[in-house]
């Protein structure tokens, strides 16, 4: 995968420890994926509560449908994503995996997806 934001590394940001690992978005995306989290997790303790609040916030500025993945310290994943859509960080000891894939289905479509839409 390739780092278009060129930010992936260990940096600060806002005052918290934040180390980007793997990165294929655009920069304000970074910045959006970042800064949701660290609101995230200064506001919700437990994981899912998190994962929902940056997934919600990324379908609600990025168009769904976006999955939020939270862990502590370290997990494995493999998983197909949309083009410029999938990034991989840490905030602290707290492991994001943030990535769009998928069909929206709308009930007035009857059962017909369109893709990156509501």
């Amino acid at each position: 995968m390739s780092d278009d934001s060129g930010i992936a590394g260990a940096l600060q940001w806002r005052g918290t420890k934040v180390d980007v690992k793997i990165v294929e978005m655009k920069r304000d995306m970074v910045d959006d994926a970042i800064n949701i989290a660290i609101d995230a997790l200064l506001k919700f303790n437990a994981h899912q509560d998190v994962a929902e609040y940056i997934k919600k916030m990324f379908d609600k500025i990025h168009g769904a449908p976006w999955h939020c993945i939270i862990g502590q310290y370290s997990f494995g994943s493999y998983v197909s994503h949309e083009k410029d859509s999938f990034i991989h960080f840490y905030v602290d000891n707290k492991a994001v995996l943030l990535y769009k894939s998928g069909v929206i289905v709308r009930p007035d479509m009857d059962g017909k997806g369109v893709k990156g839409q509501q």
